[in-house]
């Protein structure tokens, strides 16, 4: 079982989520109350994976392959999140196989779009974009009721199109995810469409609508998303440079690579090391800007 690459301290402490008699309990129980727990809230990052590494082998054990697709895009999603790529692509694969299993198309635009993330942020973005395109094309069968893939498709397109440079590329599949999770009333979703939003104009240079957009109020998990995090303060290290201070644009760079590092996250330490370099060869302080690059 793949729970057991986990401590036992890690087991215990998943235990410790769980009702006492959860061993004891049917599938359909124990998956309800696993999937009540998806969320991440205030966990452990290894509690997380562990709960949902749980739920994974007790739908293999099922024999439902859909439910071990549904866990496996989960935790890829949790090892993308702190940088762990290499993981994030092997149960994206588990999460693609066990979709085309149970011919769930649901499951299925999940899995390729959470491998294209990933490859998106190893900066692969020739494959990055095959896994988006195929998503976008698949979620169109998706019945209106289960469309959120659909904009999680649109959404994951835009994202490679701004990581590669090309912005104005980036938007109109910004605005498609918008208008999907709009219909859908799917708060999370507009929330994250519309701070992708400002991240690009940020990138375009449209600072004042940027900064409009990234210091909108989140109130749903989106709020609490690692990367968010980082992607903000990727953003208003641009706004500030140009709208307040080099200082201020500093401050928010040191910010986001004591964070990136609490969380070790290596590409995000890299990329905040890179902004610190160039701002302070601005402010030509040359040495300084040598020891960030080295």
């Amino acid at each position: 079982m793949l729970l057991l690459s986990l401590s036992a301290k890690a087991q215990t402490n998943v235990y410790s989520y769980l009702p006492d008699n959860f061993d004891e309990l049917t599938y359909p129980e124990q998956f309800k109350i696993l999937d009540s727990l998806r969320p991440v809230e205030d966990r452990p990052f290894e509690v997380n994976v562990g709960l949902y590494l749980l739920g994974m082998n007790l739908a293999e054990e099922a024999d439902k392959p859909a439910d071990v697709s549904l866990w496996a895009s989960t935790v890829s999603r949790m090892y993308g999140n702190f940088g762990l790529y290499t993981e994030s692509i092997n149960y994206g694969l588990v999460a693609l196989e066990n979709a085309r299993k149970a011919s769930s198309l649901k499951h299925e635009v999940e899995a390729l779009f959470r491998l294209g993330r990933t490859q998106r942020d190893l900066q692969n973005f020739g494959e990055a974009v095959i896994y988006a395109m195929e998503a976008i094309e698949k979620s169109k069968a998706l019945p209106d009721s289960i469309a959120k893939n659909r904009g999680w498709a649109y959404n994951m397109a835009g994202e490679i199109y701004r990581m590669s440079g090309q912005y104005d590329e980036a938007i109109p599949y910004y605005e498609s995810a918008l208008e999907e999770f709009t219909k859908l009333d799917y708060l999370g979703g507009m929330e994250a469409a519309t701070h992708n939003i400002g991240l690009t104009e940020a990138n375009r240079g449209n600072l004042e609508k940027a900064r409009d957009l990234l210091n909108q109020k989140m109130s749903s998990n989106f709020a609490v998303d690692p990367v968010r995090k980082l992607e903000y303060l990727e953003g208003m290290v641009k706004i500030r440079v140009h709208s307040d201070s080099i200082n201020a644009a500093l401050q928010t760079a040191q910010e986001g690579l004591q964070f990136a590092d609490s969380i070790n996250n290596a590409r995000w330490k890299v990329l905040f090391l890179d902004l610190m370099a160039g701002l302070e060869k601005d402010r030509k302080n040359w040495e300084t800007a040598w020891d960030y690059r080295e």
